[in-house]
């Protein structure tokens, strides 16, 4: 959770699956997201690389300067983006969908644009300007968990291109707004070393500022976490340190009333996974790109198991109603399904208005959009 989101309820998590091979384990988080977890390859969270840390506390204090491992250098090109090394040009399909989503940007429609993004890197994934462009409309779409996975998204950038400039900057204003400023500190400091010709700009001035105030506070105010920013108690925090990184989320379901919200994967490679909603909805994404490719009405208040049939391609939906509900492909003839949603973007944004309101506010929600239909 990101320290300025609410924090009630506290976070439970309400369902796990593992894949049909065992190597991943898909979590439904009460209050948040479904979070797909690679067992084997997953990493610790990590808000500071060590390239960073070695080159601004090694060399500058007397070290030789070394190239590190993942090619980041202290020059910076002329280019407009300050790369480094030419990229790759996008496909033609994967430009036009660029273009769409800047678009979407530009008019402020930053979920739209979050989808397209994530379309496009489903089909070009080594593209270090689509990470960035997706982690800048994370950080204006700012739902929960998105400046976290937006600061993701650009070490990605920067892994595929150490030197693009945007991504260093958008680094350190996504652990600024995170509330994590010592962490801000040393990727400005970086960015500006790495980039003098950007170093003076206006943005970096106020992302500065903003840093100087955060860390005057920090040290004139005491506070009730440690060093790293953490609380509870000595097993929570041995918990935290050991603690692995998620590789894929998946947004638009509402998690906050029942104890059981079950998701799980779906299909014989598991290429979609599906979770049951608050607001009476059963929400099926590709896994791949993480956007929702279907929305069913499948409860009138809530849905809370969803269960795929063993050798079958047949889904069972229950939730408050006194049904279970079989869901199973049907011909393309045309027809409409009676119970799909038809915006699933507009109930995705309705539901991350659910979970940041209090639990009252939640009830009357469900109320009135349970109600509101004709």
């Amino acid at each position: 959770m990101e320290p300025n989101e609410h924090t009630f309820p506290k976070k439970a998590t309400t369902y796990v699956a593992f894949s049909q091979d065992g190597n991943e384990l898909l979590v439904n988080l009460g209050s948040e997201q479904v979070y797909l977890f690679d067992i084997n390859n997953a990493r610790r969270p990590v808000l500071v690389e060590s390239f960073i840390i070695q080159h601004n506390h090694g060399y500058r204090e007397g070290e030789t300067k070394h190239t590190p491992k993942n090619g980041t250098t202290a020059s910076c090109s002329s280019g407009s983006n300050g790369t480094i090394e030419p990229q790759q040009q996008l496909p033609k399909k994967v430009l036009r969908i660029k273009e769409m989503a800047n678009n979407h940007v530009n008019n402020g429609e930053y979920s739209s644009a979050v989808e397209l993004y994530n379309s496009a890197i489903a089909l070009c994934p080594n593209s270090a300007i689509l990470y960035s462009n997706r982690a800048a409309a994370l950080m204006r779409r700012c739902w929960a968990g998105d400046t976290y996975a937006a600061i993701k998204d650009c070490y990605k950038a920067i892994k595929l291109d150490s030197g693009h400039v945007k991504s260093h900057f958008r680094l350190a204003k996504g652990l600024m707004d995170i509330k994590r400023a010592r962490e801000a500190h040393e990727c400005l400091l970086y960015f500006k070393d790495k980039f003098p010709k950007h170093a003076e700009s206006h943005a970096v001035f106020l992302l500065q500022k903003d840093i100087n105030v955060a860390l005057e506070t920090m040290e004139t105010q005491p506070d009730e976490v440690d060093e790293d920013g953490q609380s509870g108690s000595a097993l929570e925090r041995q918990s935290r340190s050991t603690a692995l990184d998620y590789s894929c989320r998946f947004l638009g379901h509402c998690n906050t009333t029942t104890d059981i919200k079950e998701a799980n994967f779906l299909g014989p490679d598991a290429n979609f996974v599906a979770a049951g909603s608050d607001d009476g909805s059963l929400f099926i994404w590709c896994r791949k790109s993480g956007n929702i490719i279907r929305c069913l009405r499948g409860d009138e208040s809530i849905v809370n198991c969803v269960q795929l049939h063993p050798t079958m391609f047949l889904l069972a939906t229950s939730g408050i109603e006194a049904v279970v509900r079989l869901w199973s492909p049907r011909p393309e003839d045309g027809q409409c399904e009676a119970r799909a949603v038809a915006e699933p973007g507009a109930a995705a944004a309705a539901n991350q208005q659910r979970m940041r309101s209090d639990p009252f506010e939640a009830m009357l929600l469900n109320i009135s959009f349970a109600g509101g239909g004709d």
